[in-house]
């Protein structure tokens, strides 16, 4: 007779799902909900063997991304600078928005590559 699960897979499927799929997070939601301890590795190692867990986890993972993205979008419409940005240089590169860096290197006779990084100011003090 193999041993009982402590933890269900339906209590781990809520888990993740309230969790974001971060297993961290993922065993504190279950304590809070069941009472039960589980170990960050047993809980991996639960879902890694497990395709349905595998499969919420992902799902729940999604979903992050999904309302990582709807608030990108809220604040490119809101004119956001910073959104602007980083929409043009993540998903505008098709259409000629890159960042680019011209970085200098030379082999020295040691056989020690030197490399050039452009000046930003980043090391001059505010004021």
């Amino acid at each position: 007779m193999g041993r009982p699960k402590v933890v269900s897979d339906k209590e781990i499927k809520d888990a993740l799902i309230a969790s974001g799929g971060v297993l961290a997070l993922a065993v504190k939601e279950i304590k809070k909900a069941t009472g039960k301890d589980v170990s960050r590795p047993a809980l991996a190692q639960r879902c890694n063997r497990t395709a349905a867990l595998q499969e919420h986890r992902q799902q729940a993972k999604e979903e992050v991304l999904d309302y990582a993205e709807h608030g990108l979008f809220a604040a490119v419409k809101a004119k956001a600078p910073w959104a602007i940005k980083y929409t043009l240089s993540r998903l505008g590169k098709e259409r000629g928005y890159t960042t680019t860096f011209k970085v200098d290197a030379h082999v020295q006779s040691d056989g020690k590559m030197v490399i050039m990084l452009p000046d930003n100011n980043r090391d001059k003090p505010n004021g």
